[in-house]
C-alpha cells in the first residue's frame, strides 16, 4: 500500500487530501469515523460491509457523511483518491437528511452532472501528486464551494466540542447555544448524522486514540484526563467506534488509521 499526502496541506475548502495505490490489493482493513464526511474516488471493484456487516455499494465517485465504522477490500491495483471536508458539507452538498444516510456511500452522479463526474475521475485517476489532485477538484467544483460551505446551523456548535476534545455533555452545549433539546437533535439529524452526545463521544474518542498512539500517556492516566469512569467504560467506547477490542488493535497494523491520526485533529 502506498499513502501519498501532503503533511503541511492547507486550503480553503478541504481539510486534507490523500491517494492510496493498491498495487497488490489488501485483505480486509477498518475504516474509522473522525467526524468528517469525505468526498471520494474509489477506482476498482472495492468490497465495504457497515457495522451490522450489511454490504454496501462503493460507488467510483461518492461522499460519505459522519457515521459508523465500515470495512473495505481493497482490489488489486486499487486506487483511492479522498478529499476530507467538515462534517456539516454532506447536506449541503448533497441535500439530504444526514442522519439517514450515514452508513451509505452517496453516489456523486445523482448529485452532481454525469458528464462532471465523468471528468474528473478521468483526470484524477492517474495523478499522484496532491497539489495537482486538488487543483483539478477546483476547476470542475470551484463554482459550488461557496454554497457547500455556508455557515450552517450546527457549524459553530460543532467547533465548540472539537475545542474542547470532546470533554463536554449535552447540558454543557444547551448552556453555551440556548436552545431546546429536540432543536439540537435535529440540527445534528440533519447536518451531523449521529445524536450530539454520540458526537461528543466519538471527537473525544478521537482524541484519546490520538494520544495513546503517541505513548505520551499511559493509559490508565488517559482515561482519567478524559473523563472516563475506568477501564471497561473506555473499552466500550472502543469497541464500538472501533469495531474491535484493544487486545485486537494492539495486534492488528493498521496504516490508515495511523495516517489519519497522524495530522492535526482540528
Amino acid at each position: 500500500m502506498e499513502f501519498i499526502n501532503d503533511p503541511d496541506f492547507k486550503h480553503h475548502f478541504y481539510k486534507d487530501a490523500i491517494r492510496i495505490n493498491y498495487p497488490d490489493g489488501a485483505p480486509t482493513q477498518l475504516i474509522n469515523d473522525f467526524g468528517y464526511s469525505y468526498i471520494m474516488f474509489c477506482y476498482g471493484p472495492w468490497e465495504a460491509v457497515i457495522k451490522d456487516d450489511s454490504s454496501i455499494n462503493v460507488p467510483l465517485a461518492l461522499v460519505k457523511p459522519t457515521g459508523d465504522y465500515f470495512r473495505v477490500t481493497a482490489p488489486k491495483g486499487g486506487v483511492w483518491v479522498t478529499f476530507e471536508v467538515p462534517t456539516t458539507y454532506y447536506h449541503a452538498i448533497t441535500g439530504l437528511e444526514t442522519a439517514e444516510h450515514s452508513n451509505y456511500l452517496t453516489d456523486l452522479k445523482t448529485i452532481l452532472p454525469h458528464d462532471l463526474i465523468d471528468h474528473l475521475t478521468n483526470q484524477l485517476a492517474e495523478v499522484h501528486e496532491i497539489n495537482k489532485l486538488v487543483s483539478i477538484m477546483d476547476e470542475s467544483l470551484s463554482d459550488y464551494y461557496e454554497k457547500w460551505s455556508k455557515p450552517t446551523a450546527a457549524q459553530e456548535i460543532v467547533s465548540y466540542i472539537y475545542e474542547h476534545n470532546g470533554l463536554l455533555n449535552l447540558e454543557d452545549l444547551l448552556d453555551v447555544f440556548p436552545q431546546s433539546k429536540r432543536t439540537l437533535e435535529r440540527v445534528f439529524s440533519t447536518w451531523v448524522g449521529v445524536p450530539p452526545y454520540r458526537f461528543i463521544r466519538l471527537v473525544r474518542f478521537n482524541f484519546i486514540i490520538r494520544e495513546l498512539m503517541e505513548e505520551r500517556k499511559p493509559l490508565p492516566q488517559l482515561i482519567t484526563d478524559y473523563n472516563y469512569y475506568d477501564h471497561s467504560h473506555f473499552e466500550k467506547d472502543f469497541k464500538n467506534f472501533m469495531g474491535q477490542s484493544i487486545r485486537e488493535y494492539h495486534n492488528v497494523f493498521n496504516p490508515l488509521l495511523t495516517g489519519a491520526l497522524e495530522r492535526a485533529y482540528v
